[in-house]
């Protein structure tokens, strides 16, 4: 299986669970098919302003980390902004330290990048 293919399998599953229960299905369905489908990653990845890191645990994906520099909103100041614009982490891998790690790896990326600053916003519903 190629990175775009995992990548998708982890987004829409995470994305499924968390969101699931707040939307009709074939809203989720028409959204996983636009942000999460195969095709949609791979046209994310090959732009040089994306990048995706993608958590293991036990050889198996347990997450991933979409970070993006455009739409930075004018609130947000400094020059070179990192956005971390997708955050999931599988179902079966919750709660054991993989969002902290993924974190941690996604913030030493920017740092090695020379970000100054890095930005997320989250639905505060979401489970």
């Amino acid at each position: 299986m190629d990175d775009a293919s995992v990548l998708s399998d982890v987004g829409a599953a995470s994305f499924r669970a968390a969101y699931g229960d707040y939307t009709a299905v074939q809203d989720t369905d028409a959204y996983l098919e636009e942000c999460f489908s195969p095709a949609a990653i791979r046209r994310e990845m090959e732009k040089s302003d994306v990048t995706y890191l993608l958590a293991t645990a036990n050889e198996l994906p347990a997450g991933l980390v979409k970070m993006r520099r455009n739409d930075i909103p004018d609130g947000i100041p400094g020059a070179n902004i990192r956005e971390i614009h997708q955050f999931y982490i599988s179902a079966s891998h919750q709660r054991i330290g993989i969002g902290a790690k993924l974190m941690s790896a996604e913030l030493r990326f920017a740092e090695m990048d020379s970000v100054a600053v890095v930005w997320l916003t989250g639905w505060e519903d979401a489970d």
